[in-house]
């Protein structure tokens, strides 16, 4: 899969929610309020290391909503206009667990995490 055809899914997942495509700028706020590790927006390469996959991987997730292992591919939440990706942190800790994401907030709200 070609990587235009990445960014394009992926603007269609970060914009799929109604609101627009957010920027670097937005992510680099979110990171800096960020109280613990999973706030965080994070990169394709940082993703890509949390779940133990390679970067071809990750973009025939984001094509698909799999990744090749089975398990559901995080959300894209921004694409900056160098056309980088970054991932909720929620999400992507949910799919290192093969969980879902309400099922992790719940489990987090009950160790006291949230």
């Amino acid at each position: 899969m070609k990587h235009d055809e990445v960014i394009v899914r992926a603007i269609a997942q970060a914009t799929s929610n109604g609101e627009p495509n957010k920027g670097i700028g937005a992510v680099g706020a979110t990171n800096r309020m960020a109280k613990n590790y999973w706030d965080r927006k994070l990169g394709m390469k940082e993703v890509c290391i949390l779940l133990n996959i390679t970067v071809s991987a990750l973009k025939v997730g984001i094509a698909t909503g799999t990744l090749p292992d089975g398990r559901p591919c995080p959300k894209v939440v921004a694409v900056t206009g160098s056309r980088a990706i970054f991932f909720d942190g929620i999400e992507v800790k949910a799919a290192m667990y093969g969980m879902r994401v309400e099922d992790l907030i719940e489990d987090m709200k009950l160790d006291g995490l949230l």
